[in-house]
């Protein structure tokens, strides 16, 4: 008799406990699983948003680099000259300047702000450029 109750009480877990652990497990993915993917894509924009400063950033050397003034107003895909690609945007993005920046091959830069639009026309991040050194301060 005593061989039989120990061999009972180490069946394992019944199919309903099974069930009400998967229950608890989706209901906290259910919760837990949309702040996620917020937080996933809030961090994908600032990594975005902080990738472009830094092309900003790095135009007065493209400048000189190339030999060529560059002139940015509306940047709608990202830019490229003789086939070095000096600005990237995400898909559907886009950074407006006002008034238009203007980068010389001497890297000196004029002042503008600039405004980071994303593909629903939102406004992710506004920003100024500082002359002469292309400085950029977010805002």
């Amino acid at each position: 008799m005593a061989g039989r109750e120990r061999r009972r009480r180490c069946r394992g877990f019944s199919l309903l406990e099974l069930m009400v652990v998967l229950a608890l497990i989706a209901l906290m993915m259910g919760l837990v699983g949309p702040s996620f993917m917020k937080m996933i894509d809030r961090s994908t924009q600032r990594y975005a948003i902080a990738s472009i400063y830094e092309d900003i950033r790095q135009l007065p050397r493209w400048a000189h680099l190339l030999g060529v003034p560059l002139s940015l107003d509306s940047v709608v895909e990202p830019v490229a000259i003789g086939g070095e690609q000096i600005l990237s945007l995400p898909q559907g993005w886009q950074v407006l300047f006002d008034p238009p920046l203007t980068v010389t091959p001497d890297q000196l830069c004029s002042a503008s702000t600039g405004t980071v639009i994303d593909a629903a026309a939102l406004i992710l991040a506004e920003f100024s450029i500082q002359a002469p050194d292309c400085r950029v301060v977010a805002e």
